[in-house]
């Protein structure tokens, strides 16, 4: 197989394998509108004054960190796996400082 081939399967598989990932933030609402912060994202205002991001990831590394970078002012909505890495990723860093 040719290399071009094999990277066109890549970006097929890639494209394929894009999962949504829902954010949910208040009192950063208007920091995260102002930047673009993944080329697929939609944002929208709800109407107890949050924001909805949404995503198309390809991996939950991806998000993730960045998710972690908010802290507590953000939630994740979708998707639960990604819930749950940040939920343990929380209770080691609450190990750390307790």
């Amino acid at each position: 197989m040719k290399i071009s081939n094999i990277w066109r399967l890549l970006r097929i598989l890639l494209i394929f394998s894009r999962r949504p990932a829902k954010i949910k933030a208040k009192e950063i609402s208007d920091f995260i509108s102002e930047c673009i912060w993944h080329p697929s994202q939609k944002l929208s205002k709800n109407r107890d004054g949050s924001l909805t991001a949404e995503f198309e990831i390809e991996g939950l590394s991806e998000i993730k960190i960045w998710v972690l970078g908010f802290g507590a002012n953000v939630e994740v909505l979708e998707p639960k796996e990604l819930r749950g890495e940040l939920k343990e990723t929380a209770v080691k860093i609450q190990k750390i400082y307790s």
